[in-house]
Formats: C-alpha cells, structure tokens, sequence
C-alpha cells in the first residue's frame, strides 16, 4: 500500500479515510480512545495540507438498524477534544462528501446499509 505521504497536491480535495474507531463506550463517553490517538498523525498530517478530511468508522454490529448505544457522538466529541478541533458529523441521509468540511465523520454508517452500498460504488459525489 503507498502512504498517504506520497499523495500530491491535497489542498481542497475531499479525503475519504477509513478509520477503525470501534472502542468502548459506556454513558455516552469513549471508555479507551487509543484508536483515536492512533489515527491523530494521519488526520492531522492531511489537515496540515489542506485536505477536506471525511472519517468513517462503525461501532458494534448494529446490523443495519438505528442502536442508540452504538451512534458515533462520544467518538466525535473525544476526538474534538483530542484535536481541539471541531469534528463535523456528516448526517448519512442525502450524503454529499461536497458538504464535507475541514474535519468530518460520517454519522453511524453501518447502521444505513444503502449508504454503505453506495460508498461501495462510489456514486457520492
């Protein structure tokens, strides 16, 4: 695989990074983030050049049903913290990665299975 740092010009370009934040969560808080502070290098890497940085994880096995236990709110509130930047969810339904902005996380993907199949054709645009 080529590492990101290989990448050309990224200023502006919409960057779609698969990330593995599936980590603990008990009362609405991230119980271990070292996923997160794993991934801060890369995110932070293509935010310094320019890129528009769009997330996308899962947490549990919600299998294609709405699980209020399994939303991605305390990932995006930990990671703000961790970046102390603000992380965007992006709402899954009428999804354009246009409205990505500097630092977003798609909002509960495995729980929309159409969004993952249309993320599987690349037909956002």
């Amino acid at each position: 695989m080529t590492s990101i740092t290989k990448a050309k010009n990224l200023s502006g370009k919409v960057v779609l990074v698969r990330v593995d934040f599936n980590v603990p969560i008990k009362k609405k808080k991230v119980l271990d983030d070292t996923r997160l502070v794993a991934s801060l290098p890369t995110i932070q890497y293509l935010m310094e050049k320019g890129a528009k940085v769009v997330l996308m994880t899962h947490i549990g096995r919600p299998d294609g049903k709405i699980v209020a236990s399994l939303k991605v709110d305390p990932v995006v509130e930990r990671l703000s913290e961790l970046l102390k930047k603000k992380v965007k969810k992006l709402e899954t339904k009428n999804l354009k990665l246009s409205d990505a902005q500097k630092l977003s996380l798609l909002k509960d993907i495995r729980m929309k299975k159409k969004i993952l199949e249309r993320l599987a054709k690349n037909s956002l645009h």
